[in-house]
């Protein structure tokens, strides 16, 4: 009940709280709404600016009717004209107020100045058309007329008899010039007719040479040219002022459409971001409306979810363990495959090195010789050691890492780790110190890998990071906890570094110049916390750093015995018992790596065909009877498992072994059909045992060898007394550097320093075994580059492959056409 009424309690809870988000948001939808339809100041401000315009306009059409009028001759307009001009300067100046854009106070500027304008050329029109009527001129031409008539008085000396005679003479109305009709629509004439009194008067006394009627009649002939001429000026005076005062009228016109096409613009403008509020708050509405459905569907689901979990909980819970499980395993699978496709370019030259090594150990080569080979071996080894933990560092992460608790001797293990690095110190002119305590010489119970790799990782650090002066290694015993100690005087670390110090893949600017990918302390963190120890740092920047490792381990009785391969210092020779040569063919698109491989099987007393095409190699097994057939996985073109497809084509029978440098498991490779799997790098103790596990029959007898080998004849010595073998390797040797160096020079001229640093990668092996150190040197400086090459890795890349090609020189002048 308890539980019911818990469960009724959430439904109530959650009902409620719906309820309140949808109160919340419609009320929300609607302020939004409310606020969106409040007219604000500029949608206020664009309303008086259309009525104000509104206004000009009205006036503007009435003053411009009342001024039609004016000029028609209605002088009792003037006060309206002039009063609805001031009306529309008045809302011009509103308008002025209103208008904010420069440009636009700048038009209605230029609007009042026309208008002034408009108006006193209206009134000159108005004045001309009014002087222009006939009465007025008349009028005028008259009254300087009547000098000219007293004094014509003035010529008669007597006057005896007067005869007065009027004639009255009516003149119909005569068609009218186009200046004239415009002066009569402004000044309309008085009469359609006109009524011409003519007066003569006859006086009987006769002035003596004299004829005034001649007189008179060329005075009012003058008369009527002066009017004539003085209306048609008058005229033409007007028809220039309409013609100004009409384009005036256009100009504001002009001005007034800019503007108010200016206001539509802004008003347009106004209304699509209203538009586009709208829409935003419509949106906004839906957004809500739909999280509130949204949230309501949710809640729904969880009190469904909480009413039936108990039935679907452990099966639910079974299948997310399972899915995660899955995506786990992909994501490491992918980062596996990942590493193992970086990792192959690294084993697949390593494997050739320490085939040769191998090779060249079980000839005669002195203690010296012993020496540096055993050393090269270690370091191979460890080469090794380190790719196969980078592909652990993966592992380490989701703890599928297992701590491998074996008794083993710190004191020894120690000792050989300061003793591989001793001579990289040594070329760097750094001393390197080690003080190991007595008691470390007791057999201790841990995992001696991880303590070697933890130990390798910090040294191999200190070398980097230390230019000069001396690094210093401390181990010793505490109670059941093992301490070592490294110090060096080097670069040092600065307190923000250290924060970053133990995380992957992190460059910190200290490690400027300084190969690595940034993995090495990682690992060291991870692996001290996976074998339940602590590390502490202590450096400061210029002064060098120290780290200190503390790892749990137990004591133990006594050292196990150790084991001596059976194939370690003497060549054993393999007999089938067939009575006949064992035959085997390699595929392998590395010719050092076939070479190297060919020599192995001849030390074993096997018949070896070498085939760097695998393209040609299912030609081969066809036309020959081989015993058994090597090849590589990665290949170009046609790969291990489609050549194995092909020849079981053809012979079903013949056992066919993978080799490869990646780390795949085995079951992949024998569910192909591969009789066995040979990793690279591989031995010729791992190489017998696979013989073995293929052949039972097989019977091994010993041999020795003691010729010895150096240098150029490294190459060779295992090729003892056969004279074409050894031709052959050097000139494998000489054809695949030649191309190397070609290919290095083109890849300096692209500017191309990832291939710079591939080549040199690959270079790398082969001429430390001869013994160039300094091409080893300058090999060591380009391997690894990427991006482009500046001034001085080009010059270190042209140095290396002149020094390469005068090696590969010697050896054809020297070894392959000497006289």
């Amino acid at each position: 009940m308890k539980q019911s009424k818990f469960v009724r309690t959430k439904i109530v809870l959650g009902y409620v709280l719906v309820a309140l988000i949808g109160a919340v948001a419609m009320i929300y939808v609607w302020r939004q709404t409310e606020i969106l339809l409040e007219p604000d100041d500029t949608q206020q401000q664009l309303r008086a600016r259309r009525g104000v315009v509104n206004e000009i306009l009205y006036h503007l059409y009435e003053a411009e009717s009342y001024g039609q009028m004016l000029v028609a001759g209605y002088s009792s307009y003037q006060d309206r004209y002039t009063h609805e001009l001031g009306l529309v300067r008045n809302s011009i100046d509103s308008l002025r107020e209103i208008a904010g854009d420069p440009s636009q106070q700048m038009r209605l500027d230029t609007i009042l100045v026309l208008i002034g304008r408009k108006e006193r050329g209206v009134a000159a029109l108005d004045r001309n058309l009014r002087s222009s009527g006939t009465a007025t001129l008349l009028s005028e031409n008259i009254e300087r007329m009547i000098p000219v008539l007293d004094s014509l008085s003035q010529l008669q000396p007597f006057q005896t008899d007067t005869v007065i005679t009027r004639d009255t003479l009516k003149t119909l109305p005569r068609k009218r010039g186009f200046f004239r009709r415009i002066g009569d629509v402004f000044s309309p004439p008085k009469a359609d007719s006109t009524v011409t009194v003519a007066t003569h008067v006859r006086i009987d006394t006769v002035v003596p040479k004299q004829n005034l009627g001649d007189t008179i009649a060329r005075v009012l002939f003058d008369l009527e040219q002066r009017v004539t001429s003085e209306r048609m000026a008058l005229y033409d005076k007007a028809w220039r002022e309409g013609l100004e005062l009409q384009r005036n009228n256009r100009q504001i016109n002009q001005r007034i459409y800019r503007l108010i096409l200016d206001f539509e613009e802004d008003e347009t403008a106004y209304l699509w971001d209203r538009m586009q509020s709208q829409e935003r708050l419509r949106r906004q509405s839906l957004l809500i409306l739909g999280s509130i459905a949204a949230g309501s569907l949710l809640l729904m689901l969880f009190f469904v979810w909480i009413l039936c979990r108990d039935i679907g909980r452990s099966n639910r819970y079974k299948r997310q363990i399972e899915e995660a499980n899955r995506h786990n395993e992909a994501l490491l699978e992918a980062r596996e495959k990942l590493m193992m496709t970086i990792t192959h370019d690294i084993k697949a030259p390593l494997g050739s090195i320490m085939g040769y090594i191998e090779l060249l150990s079980r000839l005669d080569q002195g203690k010296q010789g012993t020496l540096y080979l055993n050393q090269m071996k270690g370091s191979a080894d460890h080469l090794l050691q380190l790719v196969t933990d980078l592909l652990e560092f993966y592992k380490l992460d989701y703890h599928k890492v297992t701590v491998n608790r074996v008794v083993f001797s710190a004191a020894d293990l120690f000792a050989e780790v300061c003793s591989g690095f001793a001579p990289m110190a040594e070329a760097k002119g750094i001393e390197l110190r080690r003080t190991i305590a007595s008691e470390l010489e007791r057999p201790l119970v841990g995992d001696p890998s991880r303590i070697r790799q933890v130990a390798e990782n910090l040294l191999s650090n200190a070398i980097k990071f230390t230019d000069h002066g001396f690094i210093a290694f401390h181990a010793w015993r505490e109670d059941s906890k093992l301490f070592f100690r490294v110090s060096d005087t080097g670069r040092g670390i600065g307190p923000e570094e250290r924060e970053r110090i133990y995380q992957e893949f992190v460059r910190l600017p200290s490690a400027e110049g300084v190969g690595g990918v940034g993995l090495g302390l990682s690992i060291v963190d991870r692996l001290v916390k996976l074998l339940g120890g602590t590390i502490e740092l202590e450096s400061e920047p210029g002064a060098g750093s120290r780290f200190v490792v503390s790892i749990p381990v137990e004591m133990a009785d006594s050292l196990p015995d150790k084991e001596h391969p059976t194939a370690e210092g003497e060549v054993e020779k393999l007999d089938l018992n067939r009575g006949g040569a064992f035959r085997c063919l390699w595929v392998d698109d590395d010719p050092l790596q076939l070479d190297m491989t060919a020599a192995m099987c001849r030390e074993l007393g096997m018949q070896t065909e070498c085939c760097p095409y695998p393209e040609y190699a299912e030609k081969l097994v066809e036309e020959s009877d081989f015993d058994l057939v090597f090849t590589d996985i990665q290949m170009p073109g046609v790969d291990g498992f489609e050549l194995l497809r092909r020849i079981h084509v053809l012979k079903g029978n013949l056992p066919v072994v993978a080799v490869s440098a990646r780390s795949d498991q085995q079951s992949i490779y024998r569910d192909k059909g591969f009789a066995a799997v040979l990793r690279k790098p591989f031995t010729m103790a791992e190489l017998v045992a696979v013989l073995r596990s293929i052949f039972s029959e097989t019977v091994f007898e010993s041999t020795d060898s003691s010729e010895k080998s150096t240098g150029i004849e490294a190459l060779t010595a295992f090729a003892r007394d056969d004279e074409e073998a050894a031709r052959r390797i050097l000139r494998s040797f000489v054809e695949e550097n030649e191309t190397n160096v070609k290919n290095l020079r083109q890849a300096v001229d692209r500017n191309d320093a990832a291939a710079v640093g591939a080549l040199a990668h690959k270079m790398l092996p082969i001429f430390t075994m001869l013994g160039e150190m300094s091409l080893v040197k300058s090999l060591r400086k380009l391997e690894g580059l990427t991006g482009s090459l500046d001034d001085l890795s080009r010059e270190e890349a042209l140095r290396s492959a002149e020094k390469a090609k005068e090696v590969v020189d010697r050896v054809k002048k020297e070894y392959l056409y000497k006289e």
